[in-house]
């Protein structure tokens, strides 16, 4: 019995070790305005690969097609993690070869990254000249893509975090055509963050400005996932298992 019972214990750590081995971030946003985080709306995984962020985005004609990572799709911004030997990126890309003009097709986002090294990188369509996106300092981004005709988008590259806490927030003011965000997960779920079935207004023009309005929420990425429910179910019960041997042993 006292075999049988240690070995219980063992498997059921060990399945509770097993279920949270995959690194997982938190996904929050804060929907009082007021700076930060306040819903969880749950947990992802990197994509992973050998390739560097840079190669895996596969930019070509200037388009983005992920080599891990979500799929493009019309009228849609992605966003994921990416984790190699070089670290830890985050990937993003906007709409798919859909057509549009150049007005309607305008991404605004200010990215704010806290608790990583400065010594990261960036690239978007394999030129870091282009104005759409920006190093303001050593941890703020702006974005403010154009993508006509094409899959538009961008890498924070080679990720390294310089404490056990660390965050990306990311406020978007204009979304152009694009009618849903979401953050994408390396085990294929995807978590909504913005959704606007609305049709695009005709006749837009170069002092238009198709914006979010109230309801785009800053997003937070951050290194705090929430623990999933069967982890905490297996974990509990491999301590309701260590107490019973405890108690027969008394």
């Amino acid at each position: 019995m006292k075999k049988l019972s240690i070995l219980f214990i063992i498997i059921v750590f060990g399945l509770s070790a097993s279920a949270s081995a995959t690194t997982m971030y938190g996904i929050w946003q804060d929907t009082d305005g007021d700076g930060v985080k306040d819903v969880h709306l749950g947990n992802v995984s990197a994509y992973t690969g050998a390739a560097s962020a840079y190669d895996n985005m596969d930019y070509y004609s200037a388009s983005v097609h992920p080599i891990n990572g979500p799929a493009p799709e019309a009228h849609r911004s992605k966003m994921f993690m990416y984790d190699n030997s070089d670290g830890l990126s985050l990937g993003f890309f906007h709409n798919i070869d859909a057509g549009g003009n150049q007005y309607w097709n305008r991404v605004k986002w200010d990215i704010k990254i806290s608790g990583m090294s400065s010594a990261f990188g960036m690239s978007d369509d394999g030129n870091l000249t282009q104005s759409e996106f920006k190093q303001l300092d050593a941890f703020n981004y702006s974005g403010n893509w154009n993508y006509i005709n094409n899959t538009d988008g961008g890498m924070i590259e080679d990720l390294v975090a310089t404490s056990s806490y660390w965050e990306i927030a990311i406020d978007p003011s204009e979304f152009g055509s694009v009618r849903d965000w979401g953050m994408y997960s390396g085990d294929g779920s995807a978590i909504n963050l913005w959704n606007n079935p609305a049709s695009m207004p005709d006749g837009l023009g170069s002092n238009d400005h198709y914006s979010l309005g109230t309801n785009a929420y800053t997003t937070f990425i951050t290194s705090d996932a929430i623990p999933e429910p069967m982890t905490l179910l297996l974990l509990g019960a491999g301590l309701v298992g260590t107490g019973l041997v405890r108690r027969k042993r008394k």
